[in-house]
């Protein structure tokens, strides 16, 4: 098992935090006060250990915590939800030790370099990706076993937990009796898609792909999705489900990409304002401290490996960032304000910089609730598309549309981004995320921020919606390929 002793771990928890539930500080210091008081009158009591140890890793108490769930399911090996949420901490860490190593003041976001030599299309070198560090193979490695028992667990002990009755709390956990009536554990457990999601990416990241299939799978078979390409953590009614698309045509959503090709030059001439303030990339100091100033931002997900990956968030769950977006992108900003579709409780529109050797692992968006565009501005020049630079989601691969158009394309399915260390420019776009439009009408307007007040902004939503679905059953049943 892999050392947990990592100066990232609060990060790292920060973040379980947001995974596992969003209770108020008071609840959580509640929760501590009140299972620390239970072990402490029965500190013999494993299953209090283990509610303890899940409580105390939801408020950052991180290494008694973990202590107190491996002595947890040490005893007691069934306890799945300990076990997935140390699988879980795991598969954080390992993102988390990913993007420290790959991490960059600020973007590059001048060419590097002279134009490709076609002297250097050796094929294997331009789809070397990035190889794994050894500590984050063995943090993975942990992920996998812990993961992997906590969800053969879950299935095995499917009746144990379902002794909980509907409205439990923990004031009827009967802490004297000797034998608890259910698994008091079950109050703390995650989604299930959320464990097989973390396992079958574990897989996947070390190279055990058909393993990883299988994982996902599983989710197939128990209704928790309805593809293993395509795995939201949070399902939402469609419409029309459109289980086989991966990339869509574009042509049903004009109602973005037409106000987008008519102020296209104002993004274009904004990103070129921004490469002449960055000046020539890190290595200047005057740069690094101009680009962080101007809002760039590192990707610190853990998603990537090699290069460097920056972004440029501009509107974040429906609301502009005002600060960057009067400094230096007023005319881009103005274009987005525009376009209320944009305007999702839960997603971004930003600038994505992926310096040559960035690989950007599979993974999937959390929720279908969004679909989400790529609009180019810069690609390394190749002789053929895809060539340096290439994009799968799904079982479909392919390259960039040329600077000034754009793709769409499922988030929720599974994804990943290479972009060669033999391209001599980095790959920049425009990320932008839109409410889905296969959501029926009430979801689909629930899923934006746009004020009762703002009756044009509703107006204009509505008639696009209606837009769609006039053009959808004719020309969209297709995937752009």
């Amino acid at each position: 098992m892999a050392p947990f002793n990592c100066p990232l771990v609060p990060a790292v928890f920060a973040l379980l935090i947001l995974e596992f539930g969003r209770a108020s500080v008071a609840d959580r210091t509640a929760d501590v006060t009140y299972w620390r008081s239970a072990l402490t009158a029965d500190p013999h009591n494993v299953t209090l250990a283990a509610c303890m140890g899940l409580v105390l890793l939801r408020t950052r108490e991180v290494d008694e915590g973990m202590r107190l769930l491996e002595m947890a399911v040490a005893a007691d090996p069934t306890d799945w939800v300990s076990l997935e949420y140390m699988g879980g901490a795991y598969g954080t860490l390992a993102r988390k030790l990913s993007s420290s190593i790959t991490a960059r003041d600020s973007p590059n976001l001048s060419p590097l370099g002279d134009p490709l030599d076609s002297s250097r299309s050796d094929m294997r070198a331009m789809d070397a990706r990035p190889a794994m560090s050894s500590s984050e193979r063995k943090v993975l490695e942990s992920a996998v076993s812990y993961l992997r028992r906590g969800v053969r667990m879950r299935e095995l002990s499917a009746s144990k937990a379902s002794q909980m009755p509907s409205g439990f709390s923990r004031a009827e956990l009967d802490l004297s009796a000797p034998s608890p009536r259910w698994y008091p554990q079950a109050i703390f457990a995650q989604p299930p898609t959320l464990a097989l999601r973390g396992l079958g990416d574990a897989l996947a990241w070390l190279g055990r792909s058909e393993d990883a299939r299988a994982v996902f799978e599983i989710g197939v078979r128990t209704g928790l999705w309805s593809s293993a390409w395509c795995r939201p953590a949070r399902q939402h009614a469609l419409r029309v489900p459109p289980a086989t698309h991966f990339f869509f045509d574009v042509t049903p959503f004009a109602y973005l990409i037409e106000p987008l090709r008519a102020g296209w030059s104002a993004v274009r001439d904004e990103l070129a304002a921004a490469v002449q303030r960055s000046g020539s990339g890190p290595e200047d100091g005057r740069s690094t401290y101009a680009a962080n100033q101007q809002g760039w931002v590192h990707a610190s997900g853990g998603l990537h490996t090699g290069g460097s990956w920056h972004q440029l968030p501009l509107l974040v769950d429906g609301k502009l960032l005002y600060e960057t977006c009067q400094r230096y992108w007023p005319r881009t900003c103005a274009l987005l304000s525009s376009l209320p579709a944009l305007r999702v409780r839960d997603g971004q529109t930003k600038l994505s910089v992926l310096q040559p050797g960035t690989y950007v692992r599979p993974h999937c968006g959390p929720s279908h609730e969004r679909l989400r565009m790529h609009c180019t501005l810069q690609l390394p020049p190749e002789q053929y598309p895809g060539e340096l630079s290439w994009f799968r989601v799904g079982s479909v691969r392919r390259g960039w549309p040329d600077p000034g158009h754009c793709l769409v394309f499922d988030e929720s399915c599974e994804h990943e981004v290479f972009v060669s260390p033999l391209a001599t420019v980095p790959r920049i776009v425009l990320i932008l995320d839109f409410a889905n439009p296969f959501l029926p009408r009430d979801e689909y307007e629930a899923s934006l921020v746009i004020p009762p007040a703002d009756a044009d902004a509703l107006l204009l939503v509505r008639a696009q919606y209606d837009a769609f679905w006039r053009i959808w059953p004719r020309q969209g049943d297709h995937e752009e390929l």
